[in-house]
């Protein structure tokens, strides 16, 4: 799983190996190490949650976890759609936009 942060803009890229897992366990995390603390280590997961509308990002402890809801997350691991986008609310007037998508080059 890829990820891409440009401004107030997060982007997860998934191949076909998570795209399986996701439709398969609901859930699916990768991790970026910075050093050899425990605190030196970012966490970033997608997760199918029933609780919730479209898509959300929450951020606590290193770890940046992104909540999609089931039926989009299964039109994307089906293929019926490339591309899952929404905004997720911030501080002031602003907003953090959130795309999931496929990778079509793997």
């Amino acid at each position: 799983m890829k990820l891409r942060i440009h401004e107030n803009t997060l982007r997860l890229r998934l191949g076909e190996k998570e795209l399986a897992r996701l439709a398969e366990k609901g859930r699916i995390e990768s991790s970026l190490r910075f050093g050899s603390g425990d605190r030196e280590l970012l966490v970033y997961s997608l997760e199918k949650d029933g609780g919730i509308r479209g898509i959300s990002a929450d951020l606590a402890d290193h770890r940046i976890r992104i909540r999609i809801e089931p039926d989009e997350a299964d039109r994307l691991t089906r293929g019926e759609e490339e591309t899952i986008a929404g905004g997720h609310p911030v501080g002031g007037n602003g907003s953090l936009e959130i795309r999931v998508e496929r990778d079509l080059l793997g």
